[in-house]
């Protein structure tokens, strides 16, 4: 992890200002011509909480940078977080393991 993170913000402030200047240069065409809004904003706080973790990124908003594998790993996150919030209201589902538990399952063991 990167030490920085638990001093003060801002020797981790011009990480992440450098890391969004590096978002906002691909975010035109990355939206308009490869990735969802939702999806890119979904990237974009991937990479910058990678960049406060470990010092850098894999630039999953661009294309042109990053590799398959970072991507269907954020995919997978995000995936994941959001059923968490559907097992929370329905705790049933995770006790009888039904579709939305083994669609969780499947989408965590992609982020280890």
């Amino acid at each position: 992890l990167n030490p920085d993170m638990f001093a003060a913000w801002t020797t981790y402030l011009p990480s992440i200002a450098q890391t969004c200047r590096k978002i906002s240069d691909v975010a035109g065409y990355e939206v308009s011509e490869n990735i969802a809004f939702v999806d890119f904003i979904s990237r974009a706080a991937f990479d910058m909480f990678e960049t406060v973790m470990y010092g850098s990124t894999s630039f999953t908003t661009n294309s042109k940078v990053a590799s398959s594998e970072d991507i269907e790993f954020v995919k997978a996150a995000q995936s994941a977080f959001d059923i968490t919030g559907a097992l929370l209201s329905n705790p049933m589902e995770k006790v009888f393991e039904g579709d939305l538990y083994k669609k969780f399952v499947v989408n965590m063991d992609k982020t280890f």
